[in-house]
């Protein structure tokens, strides 16, 4: 039996089979892509749906997302999720807590997402936002990476690592300007449109860093070499700067454009999500190619993290 054919057994098993032509026009309109790769974005789409049901007997591709790097294919199966995910309908009019809702302002988002990877939000968040923000965090549980040291607030003094997270990210949810935040109606239509589909929200944390560890081995664990994330096959994070950042204070850095393949340079036996040197991106980009994202306190920013980042 062929694939197409195992994938449309699994479809009318579900009452899904009105799909499945929809499907092979997507997966086939890949002309670059061999047999192999085909066969097992196939795999991933019986697998997926069988998941989806409650059936997790079917594992072929369980990982198959984390070895993609080519973001045409990546793209394909997000429209594939479309079928079964469409948009949503999200208000298109009103004030939000990132101001009134403009059309124009979410579509040069989104195509500065698909050319670039990231796009600064032409507004900041109020400081007295940012302050209630920190203020409610005081109570928090932020924990590293490395030294599975715990501290209670944002204190870098107490720091023995170099990057810290909420362990508990439901606290960060509930806090009412992070809500307000996630139910904006520019916000929930920017990250739908480049999605291309209904988004589904993971997570909310909140992370400091200092420069407390030049260890190669804690920096490579506190996510500040360069990498990719390959969490998901597509999705988006929403940073907001809750404190001044500058150069001297530890930025965010990105490789813009790196998402997309024609412009991803991998090193000779990279997996997804290793890290890669500094060296290495600064041959392969040169200067120019690198940003640093300083900003105000306030400073809100969306990207697509499978693009290298540091």
């Amino acid at each position: 039996m062929s694939k197409i054919e195992e994938l449309q057994t699994t479809l009318s098993k579900f009452g899904l089979e009105n799909y499945l032509d929809s499907i092979k026009q997507k997966i086939e309109s890949l002309t670059f892509v061999d047999i192999k790769i085909k066969d097992q974005i196939y795999d991933f789409i019986q697998g997926s749906i069988l998941y989806e049901n409650d059936d997790h007997s079917f594992s072929n591709g369980k990982y198959f997302w984390e070895s993609l790097t080519d973001y045409t294919i990546r793209d394909i199966i997000t429209q594939i999720t479309a079928l079964f995910y469409p948009k949503l309908n999200f208000p298109k009019e009103g004030c939000g807590i990132l101001g009134q809702f403009d059309q124009t302002i979410v579509d040069g988002a989104v195509e500065e997402l698909n050319s670039k990877g990231y796009h600064i939000y032409k507004t900041r968040l109020n400081e007295e936002t940012c302050d209630n923000i920190l203020k409610k965090l005081d109570d928090a549980v932020f924990r590293s990476y490395t030294s599975l040291h715990d501290i209670k607030g944002v204190k870098p003094d107490e720091a023995k690592s170099n990057t810290y997270f909420v362990l508990n990210h439901q606290s960060v949810a509930e806090i009412s300007e992070i809500q307000e935040l996630m139910m904006d109606p520019i916000l929930l239509n920017i990250v739908q449109d480049y999605l291309k589909c209904a988004p589904i929200h993971v997570q909310c944390n909140s992370w400091w860093s200092v420069n407390n560890n030049r260890d190669e081995a804690d920096l490579k664990k506190s996510a500040q070499f360069y990498h990719q994330d390959m969490t998901f096959i597509k999705f988006i994070k929403v940073f907001i700067y809750l404190k001044d950042v500058e150069s001297e204070n530890g930025p965010h850095v990105y490789v813009p454009g790196s998402m997309l393949s024609k412009n991803l340079h991998l090193p000779e036996g990279y997996t997804a999500s290793s890290r890669v040197s500094d060296e290495f991106i600064l041959n392969k980009y040169g200067g120019e190619g690198i940003k640093e994202m300083t900003g105000k306190k306030g400073t809100i920013l969306f990207e697509d993290t499978s693009g290298y980042h540091k």
